[in-house]
Parts: C-alpha cells; structure tokens; sequence
C-alpha cells in the first residue's frame, strides 16, 4: 500500500511539474519579444496643450491631445524609431 501511494504522489508531482512546463512554453511562445526599455518621444506640445488620449495600433501610437485654444490635435508616432509620423489638426 505504501508503494502505491508513493506512485501516486509521484505520478500527481509530475503531472502539476508537466503543466507548469506547457503553462511557460505557452506564455514564452505568445509574449513576443521584449521591448529594449522605455521609448522617449518629444511631441513638441505648446503651452496648455494637455494630452487626451493615446490608442497604440500596428506599431504606432495615436496620440490625442487639446491645444489651449480648445482645438484637437492628434500625432502619430512610430514605436519602432520614437519618431512622429503625421499630424492631424490644425
């Protein structure tokens, strides 16, 4: 009865052990590759501008902001180089 029940401690560690593997394989797989470290980008904003909104998208950033005077601006800036792409607004 002992052996049994060894067996199945044994058997019940390497079936968790298994899980935990494919759990990892599977995270490791679906991750992507890591980002070098944060992306500094200078938007160029002038006085009372205050960003709105940011919505990432295929390796770029839209980002939504309101100038002062009330108008919206929104810039798009590339992930990959950190650089702006287009402008839209006045």
């Amino acid at each position: 009865m002992a052996a049994l029940k060894t067996l199945v401690i044994v058997l019940g560690l390497a079936i968790v052990g298994m899980v935990g593997l494919i759990g990892w394989a599977v995270t490791k797989r679906f991750a992507g590759p890591a980002p070098d470290g944060p992306l500094a980008v200078s938007l160029g904003l002038p006085a009372g501008a205050a960003i709105t909104g940011a919505v990432p998208a295929d390796g770029q950033l839209a980002v939504t902001f309101r100038l002062a005077d009330g108008t919206v601006r929104v810039t798009v800036v590339d992930l990959a180089t950190g650089q702006p792409v287009a402008t839209v607004g006045p």
